[in-house]
Formats: C-alpha cells, structure tokens, sequence
C-alpha cells in the first residue's frame, strides 16, 4: 500500500502526459470551454422536432413570403403593361378599341344599368321615382314613359364618344326598324379625316455660304434648283422655304481662302460681293420664286453673319449648302461630319470623293450618270426691254445704234486673239458688226493688246466690271455670245472621253448665260453636243480648223442682222 502523497503525485504526473483538447477555464465562469460545444443527446434531438413543428404549425418562412410577394408583383405589372398595350392599341381602330373595353371591363367594375339612370337623374336635379313606389301604383317599371327623364343607350353611350388623334369614335342611339324590332347597336366608327395643321410648323430654312469672292452667278440657281430631303426636316412643306446667304464679306480681310488672279482686293467696296449685295437688296431680298424642281416656293430672306446661323427666329438651319466646295479639301470632312446638314456644289471632278460625299453634291453640267445630283445654273438677273436700253443709253451716249449687231466674247482663258483675227474675217461693215470683249478680271490694256487690229468704231471694251448688275446687262444686250471653248484650248470643259486625261468636266460660264438670256450662239460642236437639251435660241456649231469657225461666225451674223431689219 502506497502513501496517499504518493497516489497523489502520480495521478498529477498522468494527467500531463495526456494531451489536452479542451482550453483551460478561466477564473469566475464555469465550464465556460464545455458549453461551446455541440450536445448531441436525446434532449437536443427533441428539442429539435418541437421546433420544426412549430415552424409548420405557424405558416411559411421569410424565404416562402418573398417568393409570394414577387409572384404577385409580376401579376401587378402585367396587369399594367396589358392596360397599356389596349390602350395603345385603342388608338389603331376598333378592335384595339373593344380590347380596351375589355380589359377595362376585366378589372374595373362598372356600375349596374339602374344605378347608372340614378345618378344621371340627380345630377340634372329629376330624381327618378323607386320602383317600389311605381310597383305598389301598379305601374310597368320597364315603361320609359313614367320617367321624368327617358334615359336610352344615350347614358352609356355618352361614355364611349372619344377623339383620338384624326378619328372620332360614337355609338349611336337605338332606333326601331320597320318590323318595331330593335336595330343593331353594335359600336360604329365614323373617320373624320382632318388635314395637317400646316400653320403651326415652322418653315424651312436654308443657308447657302460662299468662302470666295466668285460663283455668285449661281447663287439664284442653287435657291430655285438645288434638291433637298425635304421630307426628314421638321419645317413646314407648304409656307416657304426661306433663304440666308453668308458670303465673302464673313472672310474678309483676314480669311480669305484665294482670289482670282492672286490679287485679293484690300478693300471690301472692291469686291464683287458688294456688287451682289446690291443686288440682292434691290432686286431679291424678301420677295418668294417658284422652284421648278419641287413646286415649293423660295423667299430671299437675308444677308447673315456666321454667327447668326443659330440666332434666327426660325431656329437653327435645316441645310447649308455651300456654293464652292472644292476650293479646298477639308469640305470632305465638314460635308459627312459637320454640324449641320451640309451640302456640297462641285464645280469639277473630285479626286478624293466617296459615294457618302457624291450622295451629297451636285454638279454643274450634265457630264455625270443620271444617279447624280447636277442642274444648269441658268438662273439670271432678268431686266426689261427700256431697262437695257437705258444702261446702253448711259454707256453708249450718242454713238448708241439699236440696229447695230453685237457679238460678245465674255470671260478669262479666253484666246481672244484668234477671235479677233476670225472676226476681221467676218463682213462686220457690211452688216454694222460690233465686236465686244469683256472680263471682270482683265485690264483694257490687256485685252486690247489681244484684239489689235480691229478698228476702234467695231471694237468695244467692258474692263474689270465687278458690278453684277451692270455685268449682267452687258451680257444680256449681246446678240450673239461666243464661248470659245473647245477641247484644244479648254480641255477641262469637256468629258474624258473627247480630252482624255486633261477632262475635269467643268462648266463654262457662257453656256449659263446662253440658256438663261436666250441668246444666239456660235460654239464648237462638241459643246453644242453636251448642251443641247439646254438650248432655247439658234445655235451654229464650227470644227477644230479656223475656216469653219469664221463660216460658223459668219452665217449667224447674216441671221441676227436679218432678224433686225425685218423685225424693225
């Protein structure tokens, strides 16, 4: 038997050598490390089923409510986007109408036939009488004569009068046929087509610019015969289209791009936009044209500045188109990407044009598939019989001969030699010939030394005239105009299949004053040829060798002096 400090010491030596899972309890809280674990005895397990009975016994869990309450939310919301679609429906015509009155019908309750003559009775201040007071009288309660107030199918059919856009929608009144039997009553629909109120859209406006100091001969033309998508702007399509111009005065002095001759005018009286300006004052501003293209009317409304192009009363412009695009390169970038909706007018071949910058351009001549945009600009300034023959008076003085003959040869690039030497050929004396040559640009001293030899009193000079009108008078008295073109001397003005590479396909001016002054002609027969659906007034037409440009000349000069004297 061992002593009890003995027993002692090996039962603590033995509990060290044992590995210890629990933690040690801590001071003041029992068991503390035993209560966080888990109890798996018979307790626990009943513990467990009386809480699962309880939660049966008490309805679904939080998770079963969220489902429900989701589940009717989609019915609400589609209950609403089924009222929506009827009612957008209702707007199309009579079954979207009945399945409005359907879905309306579905969850909406509607009010019995009797209550419904109550309340029209009290709210006119006629109160029907009860039906038990009209059964103890012995009366028929189905006889609409003992109403004070005979209400029909008038009282529900007041509900259903609607007016939804152009369309009027009633149910009319029951009425008796021949055979006293009741007429149908189904629903009617009556159309009432009603016009586009026109008046209160706002017109159409379009800017046309022009950065350079020329082209503005063809302003007019791009007002009255430039196509547009008139249909995809919100503007009016019966008021007119009302026409700003921004011109060369934006520019000047310090963005001008280029100048004829690279001799840009110092100041602005010098240009010939100021010539222009006079006559769009005088002669177009604030009165309307008709356009031949479309049948709508234009109004010439004002002189702009750039920055007025978003102040205008009219709002911001539905086009711009500009008059010379190809003056430089970076219109490819404003004409597809700008901030507008921009337009081009091409005066030649473009090098660098795609389909999406074709699709927005016109050209000036009638050498480009049928696909593409192009117009004549033959649009002039157009003046009285007694207005020419004064400005002649003025020019002129006492030396002025109305049956004199004149033949015009008008613009620059011109081999104004050559036709000088032609015309010494010409009988000029025998049928009073005046030989007229003129430039906007050239000097007198230039052009006189290329027409020397011609006799003073059969040779006329209109020098560096920059006013349009004045300009356009000139040209508009000649009897004959020359254009001098041909695909030797102006290969540009030609096709590619008459000059080959040298083809830029570009217009002359003269032609544009051909056919809107109606004058007769003398021009090569490869131009006759281009042009020749154009023309209103006689045309001769001469080859590539000197003999038959002189005969060309010639015999129209016999014409024109012939024309004269039998019409004097």
């Amino acid at each position: 038997m061992q002593p009890r400090s003995a027993v002692k010491l090996l039962s603590s030596s033995s509990k060290k050598r044992q590995p210890s899972s629990a933690p040690t309890p801590v001071k003041g809280r029992k068991n503390v490390a035993f209560s966080l674990l888990p109890y798996r005895g018979p307790q626990a397990r009943q513990g467990r089923q009386r809480q699962r009975q309880q939660q049966v016994s008490a309805g679904p869990d939080y998770g079963e409510k969220c489902i429900l309450l989701l589940f009717i939310q989609i019915l609400f919301l589609l209950a609403i986007v089924m009222a929506a679609v009827s009612f957008a429906i209702f707007k199309s015509g009579e079954e979207g109408r009945n399945a409005a009155k359907f879905i309306h019908n579905l969850f909406v309750t509607q009010p019995s036939f009797e209550e419904e003559e109550e309340s029209v009775a009290k709210s006119t201040g006629n109160r029907l009488r009860s039906k038990k007071e009209q059964q103890k009288q012995g009366k028929n309660i189905n006889d609409p004569s003992n109403y004070r107030i005979k209400t029909t199918t008038r009282t529900r059919a007041k509900k259903y009068i609607r007016t939804v856009d152009h369309h009027s929608f009633s149910i009319p009144k029951k009425k008796l046929d021949a055979t006293n039997t009741a007429a149908d009553t189904r629903p009617t629909i009556n159309v009432v087509k009603r016009e586009e109120d026109e008046d209160n859209r706002r017109p159409c406006r379009v800017i046309i610019e022009n950065k350079v100091d020329f082209h503005h001969e063809i302003l007019e033309s791009i007002a009255l015969r430039y196509p547009l998508p008139w249909e995809k702007y919100n503007c009016s399509s019966t008021k007119p289209i009302m026409f700003d111009f921004a011109l060369f005065d934006n520019r000047f002095p310090n963005g001008m791009i280029t100048c004829p001759e690279k001799k840009c005018p110092k100041h602005l009286n010098e240009t010939e936009f100021v010539g222009w300006k006079r006559y769009f004052e005088g002669y177009l501003q604030n009165k309307t044209f008709d356009r031949e293209v479309d049948g709508r009317t234009v109004r010439y409304n004002k002189l702009i500045k750039y920055a007025e192009y978003e102040s205008s009363p009219l709002g911001p412009p539905d086009a711009v188109i500009d008059a010379t695009c190809d003056i430089y390169q970076r219109f490819l970038v404003w004409l597809t990407h700008g901030t507008y909706d921009n337009y081009c007018v091409l005066h030649r071949e473009c090098e660098f044009c795609e389909d999406a910058h074709y699709n927005k351009s016109c050209f000036l001549t009638p050498m480009w598939p049928k696909s593409q945009c192009t117009f004549l600009p033959s649009d002039l300034p157009r003046f009285s019989r007694e207005d020419l023959h004064s400005t002649l008076q003025e020019d002129d003085g006492d030396d002025l001969d109305l049956l004199q003959t004149t033949v015009c040869l008008f613009g620059r690039e011109r081999n104004h030699t050559q036709w000088a030497n032609i015309f010494l050929q010409c009988p000029y004396e025998k049928y009073n010939v005046k030989f007229i040559i003129g430039s906007r640009v050239y000097s007198v001293k230039r052009i006189y030394a290329r027409a020397s030899g011609i006799p003073d009193k059969a040779l006329s000079f209109v020098e560096h005239e920059r006013d349009y009108v004045k300009f356009s008078k000139r040209v508009a008295q000649c009897d004959i105009l020359l254009p001098a073109t041909d695909p030797i001397d102006r290969p540009a003005h030609f096709p590619p299949s008459i000059s080959g590479e040298k083809s830029k396909r570009k217009l002359t001016g003269s032609i544009s004053q051909v056919v809107g002054y109606k004058l007769h002609s003398v021009m090569h027969h490869e131009l006759e040829r281009i042009y020749h659906d154009y023309f209103t007034a006689p045309v001769e037409v001469y080859g590539d060798d000197i003999q038959s440009k002189v005969d060309a000349l010639t015999k129209m000069i016999v014409t024109v002096a012939q024309n004269k004297s039998t019409f004097t």
